[in-house]
This record gives structure tokens, sequence and C-alpha cells, in this order.
């Protein structure tokens, strides 16, 4: 947007405690200084994913819960919790939602197959291409941004939420991890980091293996 939110992580939070406690969240973000041409700079802004969502509603006329509800939730077979509303009664775009760690893998299915689920195609093809593709460098390592994924140089892209809340598509192993977590900022990390030096490298074939009851034991002890 070029507004000088300040409301990441990197600021502690800063901004986005301002517009929360702001009459309306909207035209506090609205209200935001311009220091960057729109699209010529890359900075995380919540704020930017609240007014997503409050330009749906108005677009729409519902809230986004109940558009998510009725366009993607129900199709999927999802039952959401709790999305919180600001006081104008728009759901955070930023997060808070509650999901269930398989609900968060079938949305992850969803993109993996193009917007495809079970014979209905839910998103267009062309948008889910667009959102998971490089649309803006974010200056960070190798991870580029797409349309709310970040989008890794290694092949992959992922949805990254606060405290460790990942779904990551890896489209040439057909693969999709997702994971709910309380990890502290510094190992919010550990998941992806997981993904390279635990889950990859176990990949042995496409084909399912033999069943072995001596390891599904193991397994099922190790969750536990």
């Amino acid at each position: 947007s070029g507004l000088d939110c300040r409301d990441s992580y990197k600021y502690d939070w800063r901004g986005l405690r301002e517009m929360t406690e702001a009459e309306n969240w909207a035209h506090y973000w609205l209200g935001l200084p311009s220091i960057h041409e729109p699209g010529s700079n890359f900075e995380y802004c919540n704020g930017g994913s609240y007014m997503l969502t409050s330009i749906l509603s108005r677009a729409t006329g519902q809230t986004p819960l109940d558009f998510a509800q009725e366009h993607l939730f129900d199709p999927l077979g999802i039952t959401p919790g709790e999305w919180p509303e600001s006081p104008e009664g728009i759901n955070y775009g930023w997060g808070s939602m509650h999901l269930l760690l398989p609900d968060m893998a079938r949305f992850g299915w969803l993109y993996l197959n193009e917007g495809l689920w079970e014979g209905e195609q839910i998103i267009p093809a062309s948008y889910v291409e667009e959102a998971v593709s490089p649309q803006i460098s974010s200056g960070t390592l190798s991870d580029d941004y797409g349309y709310q994924w970040w989008v890794s140089g290694d092949g992959y892209y992922m949805a990254l939420g606060y405290q460790g809340q990942y779904i990551i598509v890896v489209p040439e192993e057909e693969l999709v991890v997702a994971v709910v977590s309380k990890l502290p900022d510094r190992d919010f990390h550990l998941p992806e980091s997981y993904l390279h030096t635990h889950i990859l490298p176990a990949i042995l074939t496409d084909e399912a293996l033999p069943d072995n009851p001596e390891a599904y034991q193991t397994l099922l002890e190790a969750i536990q």
C-alpha cells in the first residue's frame, strides 16, 4: 500500500494496537502517512489485510465470515471457530481465526489442486496460480510474497501465522504440511526448518509403503 502502518512484529505490533484502539479501524488505516509509491516496496502490514476484509464486506453485503462460510468453508466441509470482529462488524483480516488442524490442511490441499475440490472449482485456477507466484520481493532470505502466501525459492509456498501456525504446500511432492504450535518468537521458523531436515528427506517414493505394524505402533507411542 505504501502506507506507514508499522504494525508487524518488527514494530512490536505498535500500529496494530493503535488501529484497534481507534473508533473506526478503516478510517485510521486510510489516514496513515504515505511513505512509498504503492506497489514499490514490501512491508508486512496487518492493517492492509484488515482492509481486504473491509472491501470484501462492502462488495458482497456480507460479513467476511458469512461470505467465506458460503463460498469456501461449506464446500470444503470446514466449520470454523471464533473469528473476532472490529467495532464495525468486520472480521479481522490479518488473523485470529480459529481452525482445526485438518481444516488447515484442507485449505492447503485446495491450493495444491489449483482450487479444485471433489470435482468442483472452488477458486479459479488462474487466481491460484497468481496467488502462489512471486508478486514482490519481501527482502527476507529467499522468500517472495504472493497474494497472502509466502513463496519460497525452493519450490513451495506457505501460509505463516503468529507463533508458528503453518500451511506449507510443496507441489512437486504433492505434499501439504499443516502445523499448529505456540512457539516463542525466536523459534517460530522451526516448522519450516523441519520441512527441510525431516519431512522432505523422509519421502522415499510416491507409492504406498508396505504395512509396518511395529513402526506404526512406535509412531502412536511418540504421538501420545
